[in-house]
């Protein structure tokens, strides 16, 4: 929480994350920051609220996920979403809200995504998140 608190600097992002932290945090405040605020961002396709949202929630630095989900790969949504506890229909939102309105991965890798989700540990997925949380 200490992170989205602190409106930070531009950086070579092209979004603009400072709106969506002052929601967050104040969705937290009034302690309303959950999985099901996350899931109502990740179905509206807000994809800074999002982003702003699992920051807080997993203590991972904002351009640190926005780069990790806005890449090629589904594993950055399934280690965040295990490592936090988020249920599968969460997860599989966020792997839709990375792709945009109207698109959808194939069904086949939304299976493979969910058979991953179910078999990665907790504690590996804590791991990995740990490894991102002290990157600078």
């Amino acid at each position: 929480m200490a992170e989205i608190a602190v409106v930070p600097e531009r950086s070579e992002s092209r979004r603009d994350f400072v709106p969506a932290q002052r929601m967050v945090l104040a969705l937290h405040e009034a302690g309303n920051l959950n999985e099901a605020a996350l899931f109502d961002f990740a179905k509206g396709f807000r994809y800074e609220e999002s982003i702003a949202a699992l920051s807080a929630m997993s203590g991972v630095r904002i351009m640190t996920l926005d780069r990790l989900i806005s890449g090629d790969r589904f594993d950055p949504i399934l280690i965040v979403g295990k490592s936090i506890g988020l249920e599968w229909a969460t997860v599989r939102a966020l792997i839709l809200l990375r792709l945009g309105p109207g698109r959808a991965p194939a069904p086949a890798d939304i299976e493979k995504a969910r058979v991953n989700f179910s078999r990665l540990m907790p504690s590996t997925a804590e791991r990995v998140l740990g490894f991102w949380k002290s990157r600078p």
